[in-house]
């Protein structure tokens, strides 16, 4: 299980999915968008209980649920339960960070425009790659294409940028 946080929204989401695509299985749960996934919300699965199709997954592939309006308790109860069926989790969003370990994936600025920040973060260059000023891995540049596929929950043909991903699974961000 791992969390992923950006500032930037359009960041936030395809880093929840890079991380989930290349888990191969994997439950995104969304605690940032307003729209819904899925037929349930894990406040729904909190709620009512969980289904035995929610348990597990029934396919290969990402499966993505809204979060809903729950207290870091009770995430951290629902969640509980799916860790332990599901090959991975990823929790997008700043409310992941009290369930699990949270990445922070922040666009690669050059020159003034850099952040001025040395804490750990995964670095998507931009437009032209610079030096990032923390520790963590640089990604490859993503097409415009390959955003657009993530954002309409395509798999994209940027596979280079979705294997980058599994260091980020292998890294120690707790």
């Amino acid at each position: 299980m791992l969390g992923l946080d950006s500032e930037d929204p359009v960041l936030s989401w395809i880093g929840a999915m890079g991380l989930a695509l290349v888990a191969g299985t994997a439950l995104v749960i969304d605690f940032v968008g307003p729209s819904r996934h899925g037929e349930r919300s894990l406040s729904e699965l909190f709620t009512d209980g969980p289904r035995l199709r929610d348990l597990s997954p029934t396919r290969t592939g990402v499966a993505i649920i809204s979060g809903g309006e729950l207290t870091p308790a009770e995430v951290q109860s629902v969640v509980g339960v799916l860790e332990r069926s599901w090959p991975a989790l990823v929790l997008r969003g700043e409310r992941s960070s009290r369930t699990a370990a949270t990445v922070t994936y922040r666009p690669l600025y050059p020159g003034v425009l850099a952040y001025n920040d040395d804490s750990p973060a995964v670095w998507q260059p931009l437009h032209s790659w610079s030096r990032p000023p923390g520790p963590g891995p640089v990604l490859p540049r993503i097409s415009a294409l390959a955003v657009r596929q993530l954002l309409h929950l395509r798999r994209p043909v940027a596979r280079s940028w979705i294997r980058s991903w599994k260091a980020v699974w292998e890294m120690p961000w707790a």
